[in-house]
């Protein structure tokens, strides 16, 4: 009994240590913090009858620990109770007082973690909005949401989704925390955007989409070279087919019916903030470059225009390295982004600025399979239409998480 009651005492010491210590974690712990959090703990031995006295009891609380697994490691809190006992039937045997340990050690840290998704929005309502008809959404890495509001994230009944870790800055609401269980944080620290200082690319030289075309109308190849385009638009059996390079979009890019557009070793650059569609059921290839100041970017989207970036209607994406648009809506509509199972080809006609929630679609078909998204996001707000299935494996983005409670 003794020993259950020292090893709770210490449990609770080394979390209240913890807890305090964590505070502080997120500018560096400074000597007065740390004796803080030594005070913490020991008020907390001693409230469950650990006092300290040198006598009956001695807590020993090690910032950081001395010993095991997280010894010499900043942000960990050991706590050590030792309780001396008096002997009952035992001192017919042999004399002195029984010695009962409990220790524990407990974090109050943030450690390394990374990203699939990364959502900037700092204040929004439902900055993430994941619907339901049996849609899905998994992540191979954590969804991060900075959102502060109270409701940061929207998750309908029957919407299925896996992450390492969700992180949100803010609240959610109880759907959310049921569907997420063990995944979900909140009232974590924003993560500041990684790409913030990225620089805007210069034009370069102006650029004709038809100067090299080939093939009959309506199945033309267009061989494209790195510059400035006013807009790029290619629909039914189309091709583009892009050099290696940046290439800076004024007006819009838009990929419908069976396009493809493909590219190794590209940056699409959208200027302004007319919508990126990629609508198309053909291939979408894009990786990016390997070296250079746009290295690992495939899309970079403007950060001083509100804009819309979608992809709808099944369209068979092979994209790696990061979709980087931190001022656009993201959105996947009705969309198994490999391989698709629709049939009917719809177009968004709007181009409105707006992030109100859009009406339901009637067209409930289903993706008849799942595929892979390998790029990461960084968008300004992100969404998952019914009856989609995600599946994002890009894991580029840096991030922390809070790692609370005991370790050890």
């Amino acid at each position: 009994a003794e020993r259950r009651q020292v090893q709770a005492a210490s449990d609770s010491a080394a979390d209240a240590g913890a807890q305090e210590l964590y505070e502080s974690s997120s500018d560096g712990i400074s000597p007065t913090e740390k004796a803080q959090a030594v005070q913490k703990a020991l008020a907390v031995a001693e409230a469950n009858g650990y006092a300290n006295d040198g006598g009956n009891s001695t807590v020993q609380v090690n910032i950081p620990p001395l010993a095991g697994s997280y010894a010499g490691r900043d942000g960990y809190v050991e706590v050590v109770i030792d309780s001396k006992l008096n002997r009952s039937f035992s001192a017919i045997f042999t004399s002195g007082q029984l010695n009962i340990q409990g220790r524990t050690v407990a974090a109050g840290t943030q450690v390394a973690t990374f990203g699939s998704v990364l959502v900037l929005d700092p204040k929004k309502k439902h900055a993430v909005k994941l619907k339901s008809k049996n849609s899905s959404l998994e992540l191979a890495g954590d969804l991060i949401v900075n959102s502060k509001h109270k409701k940061a994230m929207k998750l309908d009944r029957k919407f299925q989704i896996k992450a390492d870790h969700i992180l949100v800055a803010g609240g959610v609401e109880r759907k959310v925390r049921n569907a997420a269980g063990k995944m979900l944080q909140t009232g974590v620290e924003p993560t500041p955007d990684p790409l913030a200082d990225l620089p805007r690319p210069s034009k370069g030289p102006a650029r004709n989409v038809n100067d090299n075309v080939s093939g009959p109308k309506d199945s033309e190849v267009y061989h494209l070279s790195p510059g400035s385009y006013k807009k790029l638009k290619f629909d039914h059996n189309q091709t583009a087919l892009l050099d290696p390079g940046v290439y800076y979009i004024e007006d819009g890019l838009s990929v419908k019916g069976n396009a493809q557009l493909i590219g190794e070793g590209v940056t699409l650059y959208m200027a302004d903030k007319k919508e990126l569609k990629l609508h198309s059921k053909g291939d979408i290839h894009l990786s990016p470059p390997e070296s250079g100041t746009y290295e690992g970017i495939s899309v970079f989207v403007n950060p001083d225009k509100k804009s819309k970036v979608t992809f709808q209607k099944d369209v068979h994406l092979d994209v790696s390295g990061m979709i980087y648009a931190p001022n656009a809506a993201v959105a996947f509509k009705k969309i198994d982004v490999a391989l698709g199972g629709y049939t009917s080809e719809t177009d968004d006609a709007s181009d409105s600025e707006t992030d109100d929630d859009e009406a339901d679609d009637d067209d409930d078909a289903e993706p008849l399979t799942h595929g892979s998204l390998g790029a990461a996001i960084i968008s300004r707000t992100f969404s998952v239409d019914k009856g989609s299935h995600l599946k994002i494996t890009g894991v580029n983005i840096n991030a922390k998480r809070p790692l609370i409670g005991i370790v050890e």
